[in-house]
């Protein structure tokens, strides 16, 4: 006959057995998540700038001057098509800044603030899986990041920028020798741009529904006008940095696969 302790123990297999298809259910019907979240941005323009002296090849278009930052706002959703790929769309509100105050070229005294609106979709290519759940029976010799309740990807995409410039002369120095007391701003230039967003992204799991999710990200802008000023160095495009603290949360999906809807009552 069957022990009692060996009743306990496969009873608790079979427990085991079923949360995991159920969880594996779960995943195949919450293949969409909503987003929203806050971050800081970084803006990268001639003014700003970094001399190519001292920054070397990489520091001539990448530098971070917490000085600058300034806040951004986000929603988006995300359509998760497997557990290695998903696609991502976002909405990035912002004010960035720049200030030559702060730079090699301090004399040119030029200080700028950008307001822009960011449309984007992503794509996203997951390096370590999130675990649907984890499991107490794990070897000693198991990789131990197969059961963290994490998951890392890299995005690259393509976007949309509208943005509104402000650059003005830094009044704080303007009655100082040696720094710059005249500005020309140019008669036209687009306001939008095409944007290439791409990075590095982490989400946490707190929950079966939340996650926790915190991204860094660059973008690489088709535009120099971002500071209202082009050729003040070697005419490189403008580009700015975004790094997002995000809540996401998982949406249930009807059998037609899309996200469900609210029902109505009724009367």
């Amino acid at each position: 006959m069957v022990s009692f302790r060996n009743k306990i123990f496969l009873l608790f297999i079979i427990y085991s057995l079923i949360s995991n298809v159920v969880e594996g259910q779960y995943w195949n019907t919450k293949s969409f998540e909503g987003i929203y979240g806050i971050g800081a941005s970084n803006l990268v323009t001639d003014i700003g700038a970094t001399s190519p002296a001292n920054a070397g090849l990489v520091g001539q278009y990448f530098w971070i001057t917490p000085l600058s930052f300034r806040p951004a706002l986000f929603v988006g959703g995300r359509y998760i098509f497997s557990e290695k790929m998903a696609f991502k769309f976002n909405i990035v509100v912002s004010n960035l800044s720049a200030a030559d105050i702060y730079s090699d070229y301090s004399t040119r005294n030029l200080i700028t603030n950008v307001y822009l609106t960011e449309i984007s979709g992503q794509f996203e290519y997951y390096v370590i899986q999130e675990k649907r759940k984890q499991n107490v029976y794990r070897l000693k010799s198991y990789k131990w990041y197969k059961n963290i309740p994490m998951s890392s990807y890299f995005f690259i995409g393509v976007g949309e920028t509208f943005f509104y410039s402000k650059t003005v002369i830094n009044e704080r120095y303007i009655h100082e020798a040696g720094y710059n007391t005249s500005f020309d701003r140019p008669e036209k230039y687009n306001h939008t741009t095409p944007v290439i967003p791409f990075g590095v992204g982490f989400k946490f799991r707190l929950n079966r529904v939340i996650r926790f999710g915190v991204e860094a990200g660059y973008r690489f802008a088709f535009s120099d006008y971002l500071d209202e000023k082009t050729n003040l160095g070697d005419n490189w495009p403008d580009s700015y940095q975004f790094v997002l603290f995000s809540l996401n949360y998982k949406l249930k999906t009807g059998r037609n696969g899309l996200p469900l809807r609210r029902a109505r009552f009724k009367m």
